[in-house]
């Protein structure tokens, strides 16, 4: 019985002892907060795209409809999940725009393209735990369009769901990327959820100037980002993005645990030259060679210099 139970305690202290060398192995990645949680069907977060669903706020998004079960239950692609890995890659930007243009680029888009980025080091990090442990599975997220990605950093203690529906880290604000790796490793997991530090701030849901927030949840029919990002069709009647061309901060820029944060310290997230220095001309005599050239490793060379041209084109003519 005794060899037993200290054969237990073995156990539990290699877990335990694994769980914090992938840590130290995910911030030596420069991934700035890392947690676990116990995979599972994500129940309380069901009513929430519940909601989201039934009220038409998935817009032209029509994936999060056919991805449904596999949004809430990674077990669907993944059948021997047992732990879900989460990790923070802050882009708090050190430099923003020139403050001259009055067309206005989301900080997510500064640098190279955070998929790339984000993966890379994903995948770097499931090397190193396929190494340690011949019979590990490893599976990598960022950004899919079949995983929660907020609900399980959520989930693995990381944060909370903002008013502006995104989540918020007491140390990294809302200006982080969120990166996922999914094992069938049965590792230590983080218990304590955070609770909502929103408290009665009101700034996120009174700035959108469309009206896109309710509190917790967005609308992406109202939403600036998903119509400079997203949406392939028109514009709704009479839309304004107010400057914006690719993406929107504003519901962050408010938000007052942005305040403080420190610059992000990702060489891949240093603001681009042109973003950078470039005035509205700048942006307006843009050409698809130059567009080609400037953007070729970043996020918004997804949109085609067709779509971000489009862009510009509709906010001048307001």
């Amino acid at each position: 019985m005794a060899f037993l139970l200290l054969s237990l305690i073995s156990e539990v202290k290699m877990e335990i002892s694994f769980r914090e060398e992938i840590e130290e192995k995910a911030r030596e990645l420069g991934f700035n907060a890392v947690g676990f949680a116990r995979a599972g069907k994500l129940e309380d977060e069901a009513v929430h795209l519940q909601k989201y669903l039934s009220e038409g706020r998935q817009a032209g998004m029509d994936y999060l409809l056919r991805n449904r079960e596999k949004l809430l239950d990674p077990a669907v692609d993944f059948p021997e999940v047992q732990t879900i890995i989460v990790c923070l890659l802050s882009y708090q930007p050190a430099e923003r725009q020139n403050p001259e243009c009055s067309l206005k680029i989301s900080a997510y888009a500064y640098g190279n393209d955070y998929h790339i980025v984000i993966k890379e080091k994903l995948n770097q990090l499931s090397d190193f735990i396929r190494e340690k442990n011949k019979g590990a599975v490893t599976k990598v997220f960022c950004d899919s369009g079949t995983v929660l990605e907020k609900a399980w950093a959520i989930r693995a203690g990381l944060g909370w769901r903002g008013k502006n529906s995104l989540v918020l880290h007491p140390r990294l604000g809302s200006f982080f990327f969120i990166g996922m790796l999914m094992t069938n490793l049965d590792l230590p997991v983080d218990q304590e959820i955070m609770t909502d530090k929103c408290g009665k701030c009101t700034l996120c849901l009174e700035s959108c100037p469309t009206r896109a927030l309710d509190p917790y949840m967005i609308d992406p029919r109202k939403c600036i980002s998903y119509h400079t990002i997203e949406n392939k069709g028109d514009w709704p009647e009479g839309f304004t993005t107010f400057g914006w061309i690719y993406g929107c901060d504003i519901c962050q820029e408010v938000c007052p645990w942005n305040k403080d944060v420190l610059p992000a310290t990702e060489k891949n997230f240093r603001i681009l030259p042109f973003i950078h220095q470039a005035n509205d001309q700048d942006w307006l005599s843009l050409d698809e060679k130059s567009f080609n050239e400037i953007f070729s490793h970043s996020a918004i060379r997804r949109m085609k210099f067709s779509g971000l041209k489009n862009n510009i084109t509709r906010v001048v003519k307001k």
